[in-house]
């Protein structure tokens, strides 16, 4: 069913799809099994949205498409992607989270402007040749079997937002002080006890998430970041803290389910218990 309606769909046909004020074609849960001939044919378009669907390789044509900014192959059977995918010069953001990859497409490095990378759940560690990618200002790599960062993660000093949810993480390189860029870090559902000192460091930290890992204590060095404005800690074994603390913390983070700025409180109530029991 799928190859019958790749092989009929027509540039006309293709075009239905297509907003065309802003050159975005959605082809979103076609059951599509390969990226229809035809949509090689639109020169000029930008945006290409292909998840969901039963595509499991991608012909080297697609290294025409010089326009394309967004490329979104999420939820396909891809374990590879072709060397022609170097030739997307434009590309920026590109998901391909939920693809059974056997390895990290190294081509992904030689992509000259991509700024955003989703590649979670792909089952997959954290290849050293990401840390190559210094364009990257959005990192999504949750839900991965990620053990340990490497040392080099530092090289990507234009990363603004890093994603390492649901993995198995049991520390976090000293290096990551050196990311001065870095806004938001996602760490939730990991093994982590500590985090480093240099952390200190991350003078642009605004939302740092560390629920669900195997924090006794909350760790002194979130009293250092100058700019934390929401904290989630909650679903830690928090008992080397007050129980009136960590309860009061829950509290707060149940009510951020609601209102997202209760956050901002949970960073108050961990500042105002470090500054009265670390002096």
């Amino acid at each position: 069913m799928g190859n019958e309606f790749c092989v009929v769909l027509s540039v006309d046909r293709i075009r239905e799809d297509l907003h065309p004020d802003e050159m975005d074609l959605n082809l979103t849960s076609k059951q599509l099994s390969k990226v229809p001939p035809a949509v090689f044919q639109i020169d000029d378009l930008k945006h290409l949205r292909l998840g969901a669907n039963l595509i499991s390789v991608l012909l080297d044509d697609i290294g025409q498409m010089k326009q394309l900014e967004t490329l979104i192959l999420s939820a396909n059977r891809l374990t590879g992607l072709p060397d022609s995918f170097s030739e997307l010069e434009s590309l920026v953001t590109l998901e391909l989270e939920g693809n059974p990859f056997t390895e990290f497409p190294s081509v992904l490095t030689t992509l000259p402007n991509l700024q955003s990378l989703s590649f979670s759940n792909n089952g997959l560690g954290f290849p050293l040749e990401l840390t190559e990618m210094v364009s990257l200002t959005s990192l999504d790599m949750e839900g991965n079997n990620i053990e340990e960062l490497p040392i080099e993660i530092s090289n990507l000093k234009n990363l603004r937002t890093l994603e390492l949810y649901g993995n198995n993480l049991t520390s976090l390189p000293p290096s990551m002080g050196k990311m001065k860029q870095l806004e938001m870090l996602l760490v939730e559902c990991n093994q982590l006890t500590s985090l480093p000192d240099e952390f200190a460091d991350l003078s642009s930290l605004e939302v740092l998430e560390i629920r669900q890992n195997l924090f006794e204590i909350i760790p002194p060095v979130l009293g250092q970041l100058p700019n934390l404005k929401a904290l989630a800690i909650s679903g830690n074994p928090l008992g080397r803290i007050p129980y009136t603390v960590s309860d009061e913390i829950t509290v707060a983070e149940r009510k951020s389910t609601v209102h997202k700025e209760v956050l901002e409180e949970v960073v108050a109530i961990v500042k105002r218990y470090l500054e009265t029991n670390l002096k």
